[in-house]
């Protein structure tokens, strides 16, 4: 009797939805008897890549995002890929422009992507420790590609990365053309506009 009181709120929640991915019908069904763990989606998840711009946060993503490729098209960069029916983003040749572009939320039929979000692709700069801007050089390539202006050095040749005002942008990356900073996949700063 239980059971069947399980299944009828769950099916009463799947006709409530005007969009259930395939994921989340399978997932519904085949863990319906499984209890609701607040710790679980209360905790902070972050994957090994980085996520498109506007991304919500990673344990919701996991569940919305059902792998279509509609952000994969509207990317004008061709920076995002599908990987394991998820969105991820990889910044190699060009940097994304979170400030102006955002097509990849538009076309989100999900809500896995939403403009509510700052941009933010969870990628943080890693500048290596042979980096010629660190031993008193004048390299600030970096620096003067920011358009955030997120980056500086100290007076001690320190790099600063202001983590409020970096969105992961990775035009860093690309202007660095020694080849010594590269993006690492952090946690997003999902603050809202």
């Amino acid at each position: 009797m239980a059971n069947d009181k399980q299944d009828e709120s769950y099916y009463h929640a799947f006709m409530s939805h005007r969009y259930v991915s395939r994921r989340g019908l399978l997932r519904g069904l085949f863990n319906a008897s499984k209890t609701f763990s607040p710790e679980l989606s209360n905790k902070t998840l972050t994957r090994q890549v980085g996520r498109p711009p506007q991304a919500i946060n990673e344990t919701d993503f996991l569940q919305q995002c059902i792998g279509c490729g509609k952000c994969l098209q509207a990317c004008p960069y061709g920076l995002i890929s599908i990987n394991h029916n998820l969105a991820e983003i990889n910044i190699d040749f060009c940097g994304c422009t979170t400030d102006n572009c955002l097509a990849c939320t538009l076309v989100c039929p999900t809500g896995a992507l939403n403009q509510q979000i700052k941009p933010d692709t969870a990628l943080w700069p890693a500048i290596a420790q042979s980096c010629f801007g660190r031993h008193g050089n004048s390299c600030r390539l970096c620096v003067h590609a920011c358009p955030q202006q997120a980056l500086s050095f100290s007076a001690e040749n320190w790099p600063i990365i202001d983590e409020v005002k970096c969105d992961g942008c990775g035009q860093c990356q690309i202007a660095c053309i020694h080849g010594l900073l590269t993006l690492k996949p952090g946690l997003p700063q999902l603050t809202q506009i």
